[in-house]
């Protein structure tokens, strides 16, 4: 067995020790070899002997919501200031880290203090890259943090994932009159559509307010 095959191997069965649940992905790429993607990730080590036994250079891909993880992508090296994230199992990537941590979300967007886009929240219907990868530009995803895998910090990660008011766009006030006795649907459609992209409850209010005064029409009690 070659170095990179028995990397691979190695790296899928460390994966597997970990609790994750893992599936392969093509020879430096980050495309499935499976039909499903994901969807077939498996924690059974049957299941990876016969993966990696029939394509022994396969990438490692791990499931995040099938592992209950929460993979925090940071497209730079370091976590940005103002966060602090607790000591976890950590893999450098081709340009950023993999924070991992034990907890499900949705998948979200990043966001330093300052409104930059940093990297991604990765969870349910997500998956990364595992140690021992290589890249499709040749870098090798590296194990730096030999550390059991932390509880996910909820308010750290909400707190990144929290979109700045100036990437979520106003809420248009132009369009269709919204007729009486659908107000209440339609606002909370929209309300939803604001909490999803990061507003807090004053902001979410008074766009409300906004869109009703314009489109609804004869707003009364369901105001």
């Amino acid at each position: 067995m070659s170095t990179a095959m028995s990397t691979m191997r190695a790296g899928a069965d460390a994966a597997l020790d970990r609790g994750f649940s893992i599936f392969p992905l093509k020879s430096r790429s980050k495309h499935p070899a499976t039909e499903h993607g994901f969807k077939d990730a498996s924690a059974m080590p049957a299941q990876i002997e016969a993966w990696w036994t029939e394509a022994p250079e396969a990438n490692i891909g791990i499931a995040c919501g099938e592992s209950g993880l929460i993979v925090l992508d940071f497209d730079n090296g370091s976590v940005p200031e103002g966060f602090d994230l607790p000591s976890t199992y950590t893999v450098k990537t081709a340009r950023g880290l993999h924070l991992y941590y034990w907890g499900t979300c949705r998948t979200a967007t990043m966001y330093d203090l300052a409104g930059n886009k940093i990297g991604d929240v990765k969870s349910a219907g997500g998956y990364v890259l595992g140690a021992g990868s290589v890249h499709p530009d040749g870098p090798v995803y590296t194990l730096i943090n030999d550390v059991a895998v932390a509880e996910a910090p909820k308010e750290q990660i909400e707190k990144l994932a929290r979109k700045p008011a100036s990437e979520s766009g106003p809420v248009s006030v132009v369009g269709d009159k919204i007729p009486y006795g659908q107000h209440d649907i339609e606002l909370h459609r929209i309300a939803g559509k604001l909490r999803h992209d990061g507003l807090e409850e004053e902001a979410i209010y008074n766009a409300l307010v906004e869109v009703c005064e314009k489109r609804c029409e004869n707003y009364g009690p369901d105001y």
